[in-house]
């Protein structure tokens, strides 16, 4: 849970198609096709440069706001006007405790959401092909895991 200049959010667990497909599309906006560790690179120099690609994106705000809701939303009720105002309200914080959250929060959380599995989707195999027309896609089985 975050509190920020006063509102609370949290981290949405359960999306819904409409969430993934929002974020995917924040993401090829943000040039974002992986997000992962390198080698040779520290949990720090990882968040730090996360949070560099992020933000020179134009985009980091609004990551950041897909992946957190306002307290008293439900994760299914998410939509992206709600993403729209959580943004905004990020973007107008001003207390620099705040902002160093808000900060410090971007590349855990964002990271958090790719690693869920849903990015997952874009390499599997099955999933791309199937995108692709290659095979059929399972109706019951969907491709993106739920987080």
């Amino acid at each position: 849970m975050l509190e920020l200049s006063g509102r609370r959010f949290r981290a949405i667990q359960t999306s819904t198609i409409e969430h993934d497909v929002w974020m995917m599309a924040r993401s090829a906006q943000a040039g974002i096709q992986r997000v992962a560790m390198h080698d040779d690179e520290t949990p720090e120099a990882f968040a730090a440069r996360l949070t560099g690609e992020f933000a020179r994106s134009g985009q980091m705000l609004h990551l950041l706001a897909g992946v957190l809701v306002p307290e008293e939303i439900a994760d299914t009720d998410w939509t992206p006007a709600i993403a729209a105002e959580t943004a905004a309200f990020l973007g107008g914080i001003t207390d620099p405790s705040d902002k160093a959250v808000v900060l410090g929060q971007v590349a855990s959380l964002v990271a958090g959401f790719f690693e869920s599995g849903l990015m997952s989707c874009t390499t599997s195999r099955s999933y791309s092909g199937a995108l692709a027309g290659d095979q059929p896609v399972n109706s019951t089985a969907s491709p993106i895991a739920a987080h």
